[in-house]
């Protein structure tokens, strides 16, 4: 699959699952008196809301926390770059590291890439059935 359709799929999932509160959240880390003040505001804000990010990239599993490992700000926009530590039920030791934007004029996630991870993604199983459904009905 095109790489641009990949995070196309990735953006649009966690956008239809992103919490209208984040946004208030998101936009006030702007204000944090220093980079590590808001690093760590941000850090514990994702892990209060971990399984939901979790949930938005893949199908089953549980998030078990999230270290933020990079944030670079340049308003209006926050950079983050993170990785979600999780347990499924074939992967038990699963990673996904993510990159995402959030602009906090339209307060949300504008950009999202998954950069790596060692487990199936929503994308992943939703791009194998439907190859399977063209094989079926091409008759393959």
């Amino acid at each position: 699959m095109p790489t641009t359709l990949r995070t196309f799929l990735a953006l649009l999932l966690l956008l239809s699952v992103q919490p209208s509160a984040h946004a208030g959240w998101f936009s006030s880390l702007f204000r944090s008196s220093t980079p590590e003040s808001r690093d760590r505001q941000l850090e514990k804000a994702l892990n209060t809301h971990k399984q939901e990010y979790f949930d938005a990239i893949h199908p089953v599993g549980t998030a078990k926390s999230i270290k933020l490992n990079s944030t670079t700000s340049n308003p209006p926009y926050l950079d983050v770059r993170m990785t979600i530590f999780w347990e499924g039920p074939i992967t038990k030791d699963g990673y996904t590291k993510v990159a995402f934007r959030f602009d906090s004029e339209v307060g949300r996630i504008t950009e999202l890439k998954v950069e790596d991870t060692n487990g199936l993604t929503k994308e992943d199983v939703g791009f194998a059935a439907g190859a399977i459904i063209g094989k079926l009905l091409n008759g393959n």
